[in-house]
């Protein structure tokens, strides 16, 4: 079986005393937070700040080690089964910079929420909320 080692970002940023969290829309019409698998060589805070510039060219200013939530699950892919592991982490951007999303990594559009914002939109795997709600617990933000 082959293993996906993965990394999602909360990204997020205090506006006004409020905490608001970015979300991307998949070109496959769902709503994620900014994730990606480790490349070699890589360690999990290498690879979710990378990501984050990937896919929204913004800058991580902190990355907060201690909000990390690990997870593990299985899916499928072209008829073969996957085992992906998913560490996530609290990712603190300035939300004043221009997002763009990049074409290649499969985005189009984005949208800066807040927390119930975004529960209402990390719907189509369970996994992604449970993850998301799990980070932002740690953050006490």
């Amino acid at each position: 079986m082959e293993l996906r080692e993965i990394v999602r970002a909360i990204v997020y940023d205090i506006v006004d005393d409020k905490a608001r969290y970015l979300v991307l829309l998949a070109k496959k019409g769902y709503w994620q937070n900014p994730q990606g698998g480790i490349d070699p060589g890589e360690n999990e805070l290498e690879a979710i700040v990378r990501e984050v510039y990937e896919e929204s060219e913004l800058r991580v200013l902190e990355v907060h080690k201690d909000t990390r939530v690990f997870m593990a699950y299985q899916t499928e892919r072209k008829g073969e089964q996957i085992c992906s592991t998913v560490a996530g982490y609290a990712v603190r951007v300035d939300s004043s910079r221009q997002v763009v999303l990049s074409v290649e990594e499969g985005h189009t559009a984005h949208m800066w929420v807040d927390y119930d914002g975004a529960c209402s939109l990390l719907t189509k795997y369970p996994e992604q909320i449970e993850l998301f709600e799990g980070v932002v617990s740690r953050l006490n933000v």
